[in-house]
């Protein structure tokens, strides 16, 4: 089975980076400083030798406006639309829901956009991430300036899915990696089988992004279970984590510009229309996100408010 990078999927972000500024209205601002409330937690063994902890929310309270924006789109970019009901706190974990309310479909979607960045460094997330039909549970980071200038991702940054998990139906649960360096006006044509073999699609414009299953996640159904996903981002290439095992590497699309995190439960991009099969309610678990900075600390942080798009 090969995996093609979807172009949708791009756009959504894409468009949504656009609206972004807003929601620093949201939630308000602050430095990324003033979140350091929690105790320091002890690193997990795939965080490289040398590296410090940069930034940290270990979930053990709703979500902080210090740290994360709810992400609220001023218009309706698909079938559902993002709602602050639908992110919550269960009393131990983060929990971004699919839910219906009415004739309405409600997501939820944070983002560290307005408050926080970061160039280079471990990122990592431990998650449950729902096997929900119609639905696309998500970790990743995002550059305002994606595609500007186009294929130079050095300067204009990346989307960088550190993981992706698309339930179609019951047979397509698959967990994935991506990497996309231009906006969605080009279809990414390079796709990587579970034998981490690459491939240009016949006919293919200019790459736009290169992705690629996690091998032993493709059919486990996992709706139940926490998995601990990580990054290494370095200068010269990404390196993907499933459960402290490599799952992935890619030298393209590299980013040399800081970028934001966000964390989600989204409709699934690869459709404007409401998929026949919606399951409802779906939730997405977060235990905790960290992220941990390379030796020396370098400033690279950036708890700022972005520039406009």
């Amino acid at each position: 089975m090969l995996f093609t990078v979807n172009k949708v999927s791009a756009s959504i972000s894409c468009r949504s980076v656009a609206y972004a500024a807003i929601a620093a209205l949201l939630l308000g601002a602050s430095t990324a400083a003033d979140a350091e409330t929690s105790p320091v937690p002890e690193p997990s063994p795939t965080v490289p030798p040398g590296y410090v902890l940069d930034w940290h929310d270990e979930f053990d309270a709703p979500i902080s406006s210090d740290r994360w924006a709810v992400f609220l789109p001023p218009e309706r970019q698909t079938w559902a639309r993002s709602s602050r009901e639908a992110v919550g706190h269960d009393g131990s974990y983060l929990v971004l829901s699919a839910i219906q309310k009415g004739n309405d479909v409600l997501y939820g979607w944070i983002t560290t956009q307005p408050l926080y960045r970061r160039r280079y460094g471990y990122f990592e997330a431990r998650l449950a991430a729902p096997a929900a039909r119609g639905w696309r549970a998500a970790f990743w980071l995002m550059s305002p300036t994606l595609g500007r200038p186009l294929d130079r991702p050095d300067l204009a940054g990346a989307e960088v899915q550190i993981v992706s998990r698309i339930a179609a139906d019951l047979a397509d649960r698959a967990f994935s990696h991506a990497v996309y360096w231009n906006p969605p006006e080009g279809l990414p044509y390079l796709v990587t089988n579970r034998e981490g073999v690459v491939r240009v699609a016949s006919n293919a414009p200019p790459p736009t992004g290169v992705g690629s299953l996690v091998p032993d996640l493709a059919d486990a159904d996992a709706s139940d279970s926490f998995h601990v996903h990580g990054l290494l981002w370095t200068e010269r290439e990404y390196v993907f984590y499933v459960d402290g095992r490599e799952t992935w590497r890619t030298g393209r699309g590299v980013a040399g510009v800081p970028l934001f995190l966000c964390l989600a439960l989204l409709p699934d991009p690869r459709g404007s229309e409401r998929p026949m099969r919606v399951d409802t309610p779906a939730r997405l678990l977060c235990d905790y996100v960290r992220v941990y900075a390379p030796p020396p600390a370098a400033s690279s942080a950036t708890p700022t408010e972005p520039s406009d798009p």
